[in-house]
């Protein structure tokens, strides 16, 4: 999926800054709080150590003023590390706000082939889980990380300025540290997005077999499934283990370190101190100094996963936003109405991007303005390839498509599928309102427009007794019957006015009232327009001014029923199996 190389990983927080822009005022008023946070951080141990020699002195006036300025010191620090904390938190809000609404744009936009390639669970966790754990990048901990640094640039830079000599010798060791922890912090990564890689494999497998169950129940394939996932779980556990094992010997070596710096402060500190070079309270004071230097080390590797996987997350993010959508394809859109539908098809041949064999070979055939022409075929023979490349889903490798006399690579893919509707077998309706399903891409439409829409395609007197436009509507139409999910279909499909409508008939297994009531509203929506019909029933295709017979991808028969009936070829064939009372194979849905 990512097109995204070493080169742009490394730049992943850089072409984010776009979005980090856009709330730096509230970062702006983030970072002046911790200024001001790491200014009375650096002025404790200079109190603490003009403490030591107060005592050292017996002054007690100074003690009590020390014992003021220590109070009014902590009240303003914890202020200003609230303050900070919080305008950091919310401007990540903001952050992860916007980006999220980027990725279900960008997910809307992409191509269908897209999707054919990457599993939903995967494209679910780029929305959900990296935008949140991008999102922790910016919670309080992080950002008191951040108020470390500070802290740690302060603490060397009062050190040299206190006594640069003892400051050398503190700062002697401390490149290891720095060593260390890229070294560390290199395993660490490499593990952790090795981890981030399963966990989303992990999302994908949950999101095939849950939309599944069904059909792992009926097929008892409960046990299959499961060890597959064990398997799966398994290898995610292993990479987790490895950053927990990096993770654990990262830590040590920094303890290890502050220690020896502490030894050198008490034998080089404590020796002057006694050679009178420096005072007690100074030595007290370079205490609070070193610690305020390896701490903000500590807390990064404590919090390193939080790096990682605001990294990681960045990086799949990126990736899915340089995925090339239909609106950057768009070229040459063509803007007017045209006053016909005609179709052309001029050899045209498409093979699907993981098939192996072609789904269309060299189709020529052409559709006038008004006329209804079936198609029929058997399962794979290229019917809803058909479909899938007359609404610029995808882009065929041979021959041209015509819609209205134009290339259909110069229509401007949306304004095409708002003259072409496609009616599938299988409807999916949205969780809401009838109202929200009705006026779905349209935001302009009256109620008495739904109302008309909803008669015209025989529904409105069966919604009524359920609140009218205002019918609940559960997620994918559970509570809607077959045939109800068709008929709210037929009525979107009056409001959006098409010039062609494309039908994958859906009467079978209809009670008769419901297979009635969608004969009556197809009647009425093709009334006028140009109409391609994937044939499932040889009642509808007697009904059509011609019929085109696809066989494993090629155009093998076409003319008009009684013609092909003449002709005794496969048309014919196909007929002669449901006269004797066959199944009907050649008009089972792809």
């Amino acid at each position: 999926m990512s097109r995204m190389n070493e080169e742009k990983r490394s730049g992943v927080w850089t072409r984010l800054m776009p979005e980090v822009w856009k709330s730096r005022r509230i970062f702006g008023l983030s970072g002046l709080f911790m200024i001001v946070a790491t200014g009375l951080e650096v002025l404790i141990p200079l109190l603490m150590g003009r403490a030591v020699d107060a005592v050292v002195e017996g002054d007690e006036s100074l003690l009590l003023r020390l014992c003021l300025w220590f109070s009014g010191v902590y009240v303003i620090q914890a202020v200003s590390e609230y303050l900070q904390a919080y305008c950091f938190q919310r401007a990540g809000q903001q952050i992860t706000h916007r980006l999220r609404l980027l990725l279900f744009e960008k997910l809307q936009r992409l191509p269908v082939r897209f999707f054919d390639a990457n599993a939903i669970g995967r494209l679910q966790s780029r929305v959900i889980n990296d935008v949140k754990a991008l999102g922790e990048l910016f919670d309080a901990s992080m950002s008191g990380v951040c108020l470390d640094f500070m802290m740690l640039a302060a603490a060397i830079a009062t050190m040299l300025w206190l006594r640069w000599q003892l400051a050398l010798v503190l700062l002697s060791v401390f490149p290891i540290v720095l060593l260390s922890s890229h070294f560390f912090g290199k395993k660490l990564a490499t593990a952790y997005r090795l981890g981030r890689k399963r966990l989303a494999a992990i999302n994908g497998f949950l999101g095939e077999n849950i939309g599944a169950v069904a059909t792992i129940q009926r097929l008892s394939a409960e046990q299959d499934r499961f060890l597959r996932f064990v398997r799966m779980a398994e290898r995610h556990q292993s990479a987790q283990l490895a950053s927990v094992k990096w993770f654990a010997v990262a830590v040590p070596p920094i303890m290890v370190l502050y220690g020896i710096s502490i030894g050198a402060l008490i034998l080089v500190g404590g020796h002057w101190v006694l050679e009178e070079k420096i005072s007690l309270g100074l030595l007290v004071a370079f205490f609070g100094y070193v610690r305020n230097m390896y701490r903000p080390v500590e807390d990064l590797m404590q919090k390193y996963n939080v790096f990682l996987s605001a990294r990681v997350a960045a990086e799949r993010i990126e990736a899915l936003r340089d995925e090339i959508d239909e609106r950057e394809e768009e070229k040459n859109p063509v803007t007017e109405r045209p006053s016909q539908s005609s179709i052309e098809f001029r050899g045209v041949s498409f093979r699907y991007p993981q098939g192996s064999v072609q789904a269309l070979k060299n189709c020529t055939f052409q559709i006038e303005s008004g006329e209804s022409v079936a198609v029929v075929g058997t399962t794979g023979s290229g019917k809803s390839t058909l479909i899938r490349l007359l609404v610029r889903f995808y882009e065929p490798q041979g021959g041209q498509i015509l819609f209205a006399g134009t290339p259909l690579e110069q229509w401007n893919r949306f304004q095409l599928r708002e003259r072409i509707s496609v009616i599938h077998q299988d409807v999916w309706l949205f969780e809401g309102t009838l109202r929200d399903n009705l006026a779905l891409g349209q935001s302009d439409l009256s109620e008495d427009a739904l109302v008309l829409a909803a008669k015209r395609a025989q529904l409105w007197d069966r919604m009524l007794s359920r609140g009218g436009l205002d019918a609940p509507v559960n997620e994918g139409g559970r509570n809607f019957s077959q045939g109800e999910r068709q008929l709210v279909v037929f009525a979107r499909t009056f409001l959006r006015n098409p010039s062609v409508v494309i039908l994958d008939e859906a009467t079978a297994s209809l009670d008769r009232e419901l297979e009635e009531r969608i004969l009556l509203a197809m009647e009425d929506l093709l009334k006028g327009r140009t109409s391609l019909i994937i044939a499932h029933r040889l009642g509808t295709i007697r009904q059509c001014q011609r019929v085109l017979v696809f066989e494993h991808g090629e155009l093998k028969e076409q003319g008009s029923p009684d013609e092909l009936l003449a002709h005794s070829g496969l048309f014919a064939k196909f007929l002669s199996l449901h006269e004797a009372g066959y199944a009907e194979p050649g008009f089972a849905q792809e």
